[in-house]
């Protein structure tokens, strides 16, 4: 499921790339997430809290790996 989700975000920028112009259009939001509903088959809402515990995790695991190199810089280098 989890991989499914990830597929269905990454297809759609809008949804993560913050120097997109739809980044910030609610609408173009609104109808990205409806597609990724429509492609797992949940509600928008569990498809939109299962991708930000995916995203939350994945930067909590950065966050540790940075920590046991010397100097934080490299974190926010994606």
């Amino acid at each position: 499921m989890e991989e499914k989700i990830i597929n269905s975000v990454s297809a759609l920028p809008e949804l993560f790339n913050c120097t997109l112009s739809g980044y910030k259009d609610r609408t173009v939001k609104a109808r990205a997430w409806q597609k990724v509903s429509q492609e797992i088959g949940l509600t928008e809402d569990v498809c939109r809290k299962r991708w930000k515990g995916l995203r939350d995790t994945y930067l909590r695991e950065r966050l540790k790996e940075a920590g046991k190199r010397s100097g934080r810089s490299n974190l926010y280098k994606l």
